[in-house]
């Protein structure tokens, strides 16, 4: 499985945890385990790794769209353009590994196979003000 199979079977989750209840003290590895098995997905430890970490930085994630989304919120957004704007955010600021460019344009490419017409541009404005924010900009 190579990152951009992982990004969209990641997609899968974080868009499906969208519409489950939190629970107090998640453990969310076993969520990430059992989400998994039950789907019969594909999974590698880039994929547990970013969903842990997705899920353990949520409100921040969150604050961090919000903040860049200028004249959007959050709750206005569809659930697939702020599954996606999630994960691209959290590798931009987590994964080392992972060039703020590169997040960007995986996140554009999952919204043109994934969401509405307007959402590339949308997705790519957004993550673009958060590198800039975040100083990932030379």
């Amino acid at each position: 499985m190579n990152r951009h199979q992982a990004r969209e079977a990641l997609l899968t989750l974080v868009f499906e945890k969208g519409f489950l209840a939190d629970g107090e003290n998640a453990d969310f590895a076993d969520e990430f385990d059992i989400m998994t098995a039950n789907r019969e997905i594909e999974t590698n430890d880039y994929m547990r790794d970013c969903y842990i970490g997705i899920m353990s930085h949520a409100a921040e994630l969150e604050g961090k769209l919000a903040q860049s989304a200028i004249g959007w919120k959050t709750e206005r957004m569809s659930r697939m353009s702020r599954s996606i704007l999630t994960i691209a955010a959290y590798e931009m600021l987590y994964m080392e590994d992972v060039p703020y460019s590169v997040a960007i344009n995986e996140a554009v490419e999952l919204a043109k196979t994934y969401d509405h017409d307007d959402a590339p541009r949308f997705i790519n404005g957004v993550l673009n003000k958060i590198a800039e924010k975040e100083g990932l900009k030379n």
